[in-house]
């Protein structure tokens, strides 16, 4: 079936990758876009197959021309945006976090309570093979009870993205590297280990850029489970030859074993175990296949098409509305916490 998907917004910092990945995907006919900015809508026309430009959204909602919407707008615009479409019935696409506070992407899960439509936060994280092979070992109980985790996301220096960014003022985006990049991997740990109870952060301004969120962060986060852990992100590199511009991995340690993932350039994971039926794989280094994704066909491309198949059978994307929601309120806890200098309940947990 040939879809029609209305884009929201193109001057957004994935814009490029994610109308790179509408044009890859078979299942999209035709793109109608629409931006603030008339000429960037008509710069992202001339260069696809599939678009043409519109000149106001909104009607596209309630009109149903559009199957779906991607939104592409800074986090202040994103949440009523999504709100409205998602109250008329539309499944959204969005990047994350998906809006500036916990308390719009509340709106949105009431909203889709009623509508049935879902919104689907970009966190590509969840489908990758290395993900969903670690799931299966800690859902089968390779790990044992787990204890304790680590995630570490650390990228280039503000002042080489560019500090005018929306990214990096709150009123526009409601947080700095959390509710940028350090959110995946708080999504991705919920997603693996369960929901956040508690958060003890601390959040800094580090750079001396003319930004006021955080471009450093250290967050400990229990899990309803009992298990505690780490999340660190930071705009902290500052690259030259024969030095990498990020450092990502993640670790999980449990009552009988433990997994190591860098999750950047590398295409496994290593797994320790003691659990008896892992005996012939106690210690090593584990090698997966990965689909090609962002680099040849579009930011995410593998995760949108989950999407797309979501919106074809009206069933749930691979991240929805109170995924997003779990992540917001975590970020508020951890900007509680920091601000207060205490240990801060997660609202949801």
């Amino acid at each position: 079936m040939s879809t029609t998907i209305g884009v929201w917004g193109v001057d957004h910092p994935h814009g490029g990758g994610h109308l790179k990945a509408l044009e890859n995907a078979a299942e999209v006919g035709k793109l109608l876009i629409w931006d603030a900015d008339p000429s960037k809508a008509q710069a992202a026309v001339d260069g696809s197959a599939k678009a043409e430009r519109v000149d106001d959204i909104e009607p596209l909602i309630d009109s149903g021309d559009v199957d779906a919407l991607v939104i592409l707008l800074p986090n202040r615009d994103a949440g009523p945006a999504t709100l409205r479409a998602i109250e008329a019935g539309i499944y959204v696409y969005g990047d994350k976090p998906g809006a500036r506070t916990a308390r719009e992407m509340r709106e949105i899960v009431l909203a889709a309570d009623k509508s049935k439509a879902h919104f689907c936060p970009c966190y590509p994280w969840r489908i990758d093979p290395v993900t969903r092979e670690i799931k299966r070992l800690i859902d089968g109980g390779a790990l044992g009870d787990i204890w304790s985790f680590e995630a570490k996301w650390l990228t280039s220096q503000v002042t080489l993205r560019g500090p005018s960014n929306w990214l990096f003022h709150d009123e526009l985006s409601g947080g700095g590297i959390l509710s940028w990049l350090g959110c995946h991997w708080i999504d991705l740990l919920m997603y693996l280990l369960g929901p956040a109870s508690e958060v003890t952060a601390k959040l800094a301004t580090r750079c001396g850029e003319d930004i006021n969120v955080e471009d450093t962060a250290s967050v400990i986060m229990e899990l309803e489970s009992g298990a505690v852990g780490t999340v660190r992100a930071g705009y902290t590199h500052r690259p030259f030859a024969g030095y990498d511009d990020s450092d990502l991995c993640l670790s999980f340690e449990g009552q009988l074993g433990s997994i190591y993932w860098p999750t950047k350039g590398e295409r496994g994971y290593r797994l320790r175990t003691g659990h008896r039926d892992y005996a012939g794989v106690s210690r090593r280094w584990v090698d997966l296949e990965r689909t090609a994704d962002a680099s040849d066909h579009g930011y995410s491309f593998v995760f949108f098409r989950a999407f797309l198949e979501a919106v074809a059978h009206g069933v749930a994307p691979p991240a929805t509305q109170r995924d997003a929601l779990r992540v917001l309120e975590v970020i508020e806890a951890a900007q509680e916490s920091s601000r207060a200098g205490k240990h801060v309940r997660v609202m949801g947990g």
